[in-house]
């Protein structure tokens, strides 16, 4: 590892990251909500595994309704989308602007009533994404490859509107990947810097190569929600054919997520419903 990553890890581990703790522990001393058990139980999966699942979480009509929502959209306000070069990954950033369906999503409160005790303090919904990926030769799936959204914390929350599986962008993630111990590990073996949140491929086979079982793919049924904790290295898998319709509600701490208003520059502000 070159002194320059080497130095910066240094800088994560015992600087960021410990002003990062001290202030999540100085904002939120006050949070000690009460938990229910349907919270909990998917909350202890989270602390387990990264990740959590809720079974049928809308029903299939609701989620045929956002899909036109989302096509409508597409269709009528192109310039206001983002896309990739192949116009495989479709996006509306703020997509909780274009349907009340959609802002009933942004909205739920068991969604960030789980994420706030896993973070053990009060997180906001930025915004919702609306994702249509579509398979076309050589696409690179939702997120454009392996990533973390960040070293510390980041919770989301992905709603599949279509049955997803090992062919049409199922959601992965390298398990045990957000652990201090394990970026620790990566960032000296493979000569990663640390603040550089892509990941490329060879790397991330590395990575999954060290335990067999760390690979996990999410495969869903329409109207399940993935819980996940994307400081995960995860992505959209590449598409071997058809296609793929999801939302994705952003949470950050409630305190600082003014600093994040404008990270997202095709985020829709105004409402078209």
């Amino acid at each position: 590892m070159n002194l320059i990553n080497l130095t910066k890890l240094f800088y994560y581990i015992c600087i960021k990251r410990y002003f990062y703790l001290l202030r999540k522990k100085l904002t939120n001393k006050k949070f000690k909500p009460e938990i229910n058990v349907l919270q909990n139980k998917y909350l202890l999966e989270l602390k387990n595994n990264g990740y959590a699942i809720i079974k049928s979480f809308i029903s299939k009509s609701e989620c045929q309704l956002i899909i036109n929502d989302i096509e409508n959209f597409i269709i009528k306000k192109k310039e206001l989308t983002w896309h990739d070069e192949n116009f495989s990954d479709q996006r509306i950033q703020g997509a909780e602007n274009i349907s009340l369906n959609i802002n009933n999503f942004f909205n739920n409160q068991l969604l960030i009533e789980i994420g706030n005790h896993y973070y053990r303090g009060e997180l906001k919904n930025l915004m919702t994404m609306a994702n249509k990926t579509t398979f076309v030769e050589n696409n690179k799936g939702s997120g454009q490859g392996w990533h973390r959204d960040g070293l510390n914390f980041q919770y989301k929350s992905i709603l599949y509107l279509v049955d997803v599986d090992q062919n049409n962008g199922s959601f992965q993630l390298i398990e045990g990947s957000h652990k201090l111990i394990n970026i620790f590990k990566s960032c000296l073996k493979y000569s990663l810097d640390p603040f550089n949140t892509r990941i490329e491929n060879n790397i991330a086979k590395k990575i999954i190569g060290v335990s067999e079982n760390s690979l996990k793919t999410i495969t869903g049924k329409t109207g399940d929600v993935i819980l996940v904790d994307t400081s995960l290295i995860h992505r959209g898998s590449p598409l071997k054919n058809g296609y793929r319709y999801a939302l994705t509600n952003y949470y950050y701490p409630k305190n600082i997520i003014n600093n994040y208003l404008n990270h997202f520059v095709h985020r829709l502000k105004d409402k078209f419903y």
